[in-house]
């Protein structure tokens, strides 16, 4: 079933009306949110459309192109920094052309959005994410963030960080490009051919060390590896050849507004590594 959004609607409003026109439970807001290519190795001239993705495993909502939602969306590429152009409220969310050879970096960072949470589901929340020690030991040897009594809400406010490699004429040259997006992974190492790669977890900037990073090879099943960032904020994951990848990571801290207690943010990274000895 294809759903008509409207600018005007707000983001939760919109879940929840395309979740119940087609009869299913709206998912959470704040869950993994990722960027998808009709082709990750365009040919010179070739247009590359986008589309975003709300959900997990995989597994996920298509999310059209409204320009409040989000604060950037552009691809950076040797030849510089692009606008991703697009129509509002369409999908795909949007499209370039890759007129050079090398790696050409789209990224997406949403506007910060709202979210209460019961207590003892916050806690659960940041279990499923790996996030929490943020409850144990605070940020930087900081004392643990206080939460409100049992049975009360804590408010949350979450940005996705959203990322896809794109290999313009068969080349990733330039694939460590950094965008400068809040929570940003970033490849260490060529992640073409799939096997081991390195990848950075960078919050700010900097290095975040002990956060959990994941990838996801097929729709519905579990992580196919995961691991924790070291001090210098890099793990080594193992891709597959022939289907794209999707890592994903996450980090809270405590919010920089009053009216939030956490600010958290979503981070993922979409590869798509060939056969070897293919272009």
């Amino acid at each position: 079933m294809r759903v008509r959004w409207h600018a005007s609607g707000h983001r939760a409003a919109a879940v929840l009306a395309v979740a119940a026109l087609a009869g299913a439970t709206a998912p959470a807001p704040a869950h993994d949110f990722w960027i998808t290519a009709s082709t990750y190795a365009p040919a010179r001239g070739e247009p590359v459309l986008l589309r975003l993705f709300v959900g997990e495993h995989l597994e996920g909502m298509a999310v059209p192109r409204i320009a409040e939602w989000f604060e950037r969306f552009d691809v950076q590429s040797a030849g510089g920094r692009l606008e991703v152009a697009g129509i509002e409220g369409g999908d795909p969310a949007g499209f370039f052309y890759a007129a050079s050879p090398g790696a050409h970096v789209v990224g997406y960072q949403g506007e910060p959005e709202p979210i209460a949470l019961e207590v003892m589901a916050f806690r659960e929340h940041l279990r499923r994410k790996g996030a929490e020690g943020v409850l144990a030991g605070g940020q930087r040897g900081a004392p643990p963030p206080p939460l409100p009594p049992a049975g009360a809400m804590v408010h949350e406010r979450f940005a996705r960080c959203a990322k896809v490699l794109i290999a313009a004429q068969g080349s990733v040259e330039g694939f460590a490009r950094r965008l400068g997006l809040p929570l940003e992974l970033v490849p260490q190492s060529d992640p073409s051919h799939g096997g081991e790669v390195r990848v950075a977890l960078l919050f700010r900037g900097r290095p975040l060390a002990g956060a959990l990073v994941e990838v996801w090879l097929r729709r519905g099943e579990a992580p196919a590896g995961a691991a924790r960032t070291g001090a210098d904020g890099e793990v080594t994951l193992r891709l597959e050849t022939g289907s794209p990848s999707l890592i994903t990571a996450f980090h809270v801290v405590p919010a920089a507004v009053p009216a939030a207690d956490f600010d958290s943010y979503w981070a993922s990274l979409m590869l798509a590594p060939v056969a070897a000895g293919a272009p």
